[in-house]
C-alpha cells in the first residue's frame, strides 16, 4: 500500500461498555472482560469516565483503578551507558 492510494480501509472497534448493559454472545462481550484484566484498558477508560459504574462489579471505574494491583505509572528510565 502506498501513501498515494485512497482505498477503503477496515476499522476495528472494541466496544468496552454499553451503558449498564450486560451481553455475552458469540463474538460480543459487553462489558469486555479485558477492562478488569488489563491496565492498558482500564486506566484510560477510568480517566475518561471515572464515575461510570462497571455493570458486573458495581464499582466505579475510578475505584477499580484505585484497587488494582497494577497501574500504568510513569516509566522509570535509566540512563544509557555510553561504553
Amino acid at each position: 500500500r502506498t501513501p498515494q492510494e485512497t482505498t477503503s480501509r477496515v476499522i476495528d472497534l472494541d466496544l468496552l461498555l454499553y451503558g449498564d448493559g450486560i451481553l455475552y454472545s458469540e463474538g460480543l462481550d459487553i462489558p469486555r472482560r479485558e477492562i478488569l484484566e488489563y491496565d492498558f484498558v482500564l486506566q484510560p477508560l477510568a480517566e475518561l469516565l471515572p464515575n461510570t459504574v462497571h455493570p458486573l462489579s458495581g464499582d466505579r471505574l475510578e475505584q477499580l483503578l484505585d484497587q488494582a494491583a497494577w497501574s500504568l505509572g510513569p516509566a522509570q528510565w535509566q540512563p544509557l551507558n555510553g561504553s
